[in-house]
């Protein structure tokens, strides 16, 4: 891979005759109409976006999305706007072309709303549509792609970049994946999923499991492969998965195939621990399980930390129970972890980490957190970066 030459540095803020255009990814859960500002997607693009400023007197203009249309996360930037201090140009709830506003006599960092609330986003062509025709209106002379988190999707805004203006890959994002290519030396590794969209990864299992990746089940997943290996979860969670989850009999059969090809290398919980009558249960599997189950079980944490400790590299990539109702035991595993060589990936499980108040400890004893989770995944298992081809490929001239 030809990156060093579209590494961004602070050398390429000299000599502009325009603002800088940065596409990030500070999508982040939103809880009770409420972002979720402990997200470190929000910390981290702030401080790189304001340093960024203090070296150019040139105006930025930062994009990024938040949530999908329809669901409680697709909203307005304000929160993230009033939150880092940018200023905010809103977009209407859904629009099909980029507002005709002069912006060449503006000097700050200029928040665009939710790049999704734009049509084009999922449907226009990259080379051709009103999102380039509004930056070049506005003599946009360097974009910065700094959105590995989104880095697997082919979303116009991360495509359209090398069409306005020499594009560059951001500092997060080169760091990111300097990580990850350190994984991807590694000849022993352990990959512990949790979290509770298991259709998300379970496309790229094969590719991870046929590179010699051991997989270690929580969360739904957890529950998943327990339910292929004929354990009984109760009907309480049979139900709970079945009308939960709209993919899960698609994921289920998926799994079903994994788990017969790959038994030595899959491995799922020995005890779950539920909430049943308002108290914290724990069962161990054979047991008649009672209540809804909300996390993996102590003897899981003991269990899968022994086995951890034969790996070269631990990935954790997605939480493991319901952490924000005090559902832990999760994060006691991460915690006998500590001194091993750990990779955490996503936002949600930096933020569940944040919550058991280990994040900072995490941190200074030497773990890496990756901002970017499916996205990460998406890599390791050897699947191309649609926007980091563009950037690779990009012209030499601009018109």
């Amino acid at each position: 891979m030809e990156l060093e030459k579209y590494l961004f540095s602070i050398e390429d803020l000299q000599d502009l005759n325009g603002p800088v255009l940065m596409r990030v990814d500070m999508n982040v859960p939103v809880i009770n109409g409420k972002i979720d500002t402990s997200n470190p997607r929000i910390e981290i693009y702030g401080n790189i976006i304001r340093k960024i400023k203090e070296e150019t007197n040139q105006p930025i203009f930062v994009v990024t999305h938040q949530g999908r249309r329809g669901n409680k996360n697709f909203v307005h930037l304000s929160q993230h706007a009033d939150f880092l201090g940018f200023d905010l140009l809103e977009f209407p709830e859904e629009f099909e072309k980029f507002p005709d506003i002069n912006l060449k006599n503006y000097d700050g960092i200029l928040l665009l709303d939710n790049i999704r609330m734009w049509k084009g986003e999922k449907t226009e062509r990259e080379d051709r549509n009103d999102f380039i025709r509004f930056m070049k209106k506005n003599n946009v002379s360097l974009a910065i792609n700094d959105a590995i988190p989104t880095w697997h999707r082919a979303d116009v805004s991360l495509l359209s970049l090398p069409h306005i203006a020499p594009t560059k890959v951001g500092y997060r994002s080169h760091y990111e994946l300097r990580k990850l290519e350190e994984v991807k030396s590694k000849r022993k590794v352990a990959l512990v999923i949790g979290g509770s969209k298991p259709e998300k990864i379970i496309d790229y299992l094969p590719d991870l499991i046929g590179n010699g990746y051991d997989l270690y089940t929580t969360g739904i997943p957890g529950q998943l492969v327990s339910l292929i290996k004929g354990i009984d979860l109760g009907e309480e969670n049979k139900q709970f998965i079945s009308k939960k989850f709209s993919k899960a009999i698609k994921v289920l059969q998926k799994f079903e195939q994994l788990v017969k090809i790959y038994e030595n290398k899959i491995y799922s919980p020995v005890d779950f621990v539920t909430e049943y009558k308002g108290e914290k249960m724990d069962y161990s599997v054979g047991e008649e399980i009672k209540g809804l189950i909300k996390d993996i079980g102590p003897k899981t944490v003991d269990f899968y930390s022994k086995k951890l400790s034969e790996y070269e590299c631990i990935i954790r990539a997605g939480p493991s129970g319901v952490y924000e109702e005090g559902f832990s035991n999760g994060g006691e595993l991460i915690k006998s972890l500590i001194g091993r060589p750990l990779l955490i990936l996503g936002g949600d499980s930096a933020s569940e980490m944040k919550k058991l108040r280990i994040y900072d400890f995490l941190k200074a004893t030497g773990t890496d957190f990756l901002i970017s989770g499916g996205s990460a995944i998406h890599y390791l298992a050897g699947r191309p970066y649609p926007s980091l081809d563009r950037i690779l490929k990009q012209k030499n001239s601009f018109s």
